[in-house]
């Protein structure tokens, strides 16, 4: 009993090693992909997929590191292989919660109507005090967080309507994932569907008024519409509640010069550079001045 005892205990020992080993490599390789290393980190993705075959968010992140490496082929296939994993993830969890899931049902349906009924207009009050006084199952939340994954997986594909079938699964599950919206959102702009991603926009921000990467978004479109102005508003509502984001103050700094305000323009692109100096370039700073 007590050679058992201590077997089980090297045992738990062990696989607490592998996933130490596992988390520095994942980290290590993120840090070489950031800084342009994309074949050494391709390397430790693969040596921590050795470890842990059926990681998923291994597999992702080797995918857009074969994709930023050119490799294309090898990209989908690991891309293909992530959502083929997240289906059977979804599908497992989804069936041993359906009945969980059927009665709620009725709650979801009423915070679909006030969603659907909002007129795209931000921050819903009667949608977002629904949503907070709501709670789905842990489980069933977990499917749909593997549904958006997919999604995510299939849109950089550009498989556009595999990506929203996914995003509508995922909100048959719970309709009061922000993430869900913003990511159908992003779908319908890298189409071109401006109107049509800004009610998506607006839906996610019924639900998560403090959602940043949304607000920038809804920027970048007013941006594309020439409607300084109202883009500025976004993007600077956006680096409120992320003040470290470089690409933001990049397209703030690009909107400025648009309204004639060389000397903002400066000063964002200042904080650009400070935030992350590969965005540095002697040129476009020149132009500016």
């Amino acid at each position: 009993m007590v050679n058992r005892q201590n077997e089980a205990d090297i045992s738990q020992e062990k696989l607490k090693a592998i996933k130490v080993t596992i988390e520095s490599k994942i980290k290590a390789a993120d840090s070489l992909l950031a800084t342009g290393r994309v074949t050494e980190a391709i390397q430790l993705y693969e040596q921590a997929l050795c470890l842990d075959e059926g990681n998923t968010e291994i597999i992702h992140k080797l995918a857009q590191a074969l994709k930023q490496q050119g490799n294309l082929p090898a990209a989908l296939a690991h891309y293909h292989q992530t959502i083929a994993l997240n289906q059977q993830k979804a599908e497992k969890i989804v069936s041993k919660n359906n009945c969980s899931i059927t009665n709620s049902r009725a709650e979801h349906n009423n915070i679909s109507f006030l969603l659907n009924n909002h007129n795209h207009q931000f921050n819903s009050s009667a949608a977002v005090v629904a949503v907070s006084n709501f709670q789905f199952p842990n489980n069933s939340l977990q499917a749909a967080q593997l549904y958006l994954e997919q999604a995510q997986s299939y849109m950089e594909e550009e498989k556009w309507q595999a990506a929203i079938t996914a995003c509508q699964k995922a909100l048959k599950i719970s309709v009061v994932m922000p993430e869900a919206y913003k990511i159908w959102g992003n779908i319908l702009q890298k189409q071109g569907k401006l109107t049509e991603a800004m009610g998506y926009y607006a839906e996610a921000l019924a639900i998560k008024s403090d959602y940043p990467e949304v607000y920038a978004s809804v920027g970048s479109i007013y941006a594309e519409k020439r409607r300084w102005h109202k883009a500025l508003a976004y993007y600077e509502r956006a680096i409120a509640l992320k003040p470290d984001w470089a690409k933001v103050y990049k397209n703030m700094a690009k909107v400025s010069l648009m309204l004639d305000k060389p000397n903002l323009a400066l000063d964002y692109h200042y904080q650009a550079v400070k935030q992350d100096a590969s965005l540095a370039n002697a040129q476009e700073y020149y132009s500016i001045a």
